[in-house]
């Protein structure tokens, strides 16, 4: 009777242990350590290409930062992107055990990007852009789960249609009076936190409280709204 007792006690352990401590499904799982990231070493070059026709190039690096750097626009794929299959020169890096990239950082020149340039790539956290860069193109940034911080769309005209759709941790996103609509479900599904979306503005709160009375937003842009926590600051201030 003992013995059968303590074989009961032994199931029912391994019961709570497979079972009773699940983990949240919508908790993301932690990212996977990236070559060097954060590190002081020089990151080393993973890999590299220039878009035929054009003058921009992709660089990919082992401390998680994808750079696009040239003159002129990235020229639009030719197939189209989906969580499978990609045209994106960079896909095997995008997500996945393959997964390295963290961060986009665009250099000034680079006039224009492809619509879903960077969608599926849910690993990316940070986006750094250039003042020459006028437009973000639609879904652009679509599904990339853990992007928290937009800076630098110091030059930015158009934010397009579903360019973040689902970017779900995005907190913030740098602006500038250039800014002049922001189309349909651009944010749709995005900046899920408790704060919405605090837009760091040039000039501070007065300016952006003057753009958004002209500012064209076209849409339900998402669960907390576009803008929703304008806490607007001058990034000169941080």
């Amino acid at each position: 009777m003992l013995k059968r007792l303590l074989l009961l006690l032994t199931a029912l352990t391994l019961c709570v242990g497979l079972f009773g401590c699940k983990k949240d499904p919508d908790e993301p799982d932690d990212l996977p350590p990236v070559g060097n990231f954060g590190g002081d070493e020089d990151p080393t070059l993973v890999s590299s290409g220039t878009f035929e026709g054009s003058s921009v190039s992709w660089h990919v690096h082992n401390d998680g930062t994808l750079y696009i750097e040239g003159t002129g626009a990235m020229p639009d794929f030719e197939s189209a992107v989906t969580d499978r299959d990609s045209p994106q020169p960079w896909a095997q890096y995008r997500s996945g055990s393959g997964g390295v990239i963290r961060r986009v950082v665009v250099k000034n020149g680079v006039t224009a990007l492809a619509p879903w340039a960077f969608a599926y790539c849910t690993y990316i956290e940070s986006v750094s852009l250039p003042p020459s860069l006028t437009a973000i193109p639609e879904s652009c940034f679509a599904l990339c789960s853990n992007l928290t911080s937009v800076r630098g769309g110091t030059g930015l005209v158009t934010i397009a249609d579903s360019a973040f759709s689902e970017c779900r941790k995005l907190a913030e996103i740098e602006l500038s009076p250039t800014l002049q609509a922001v189309e349909f479900g651009a944010f749709s599904g995005a900046a899920q936190g408790e704060n919405g979306l605090t837009v760091l503005f040039e000039g501070g709160n007065a300016a952006w409280e003057t753009e958004k009375q002209t500012l064209t937003v076209a849409g339900k842009q998402g669960a907390n709204k576009v803008f929703y926590d304008a806490s607007a600051k001058d990034p000169s201030e941080e």
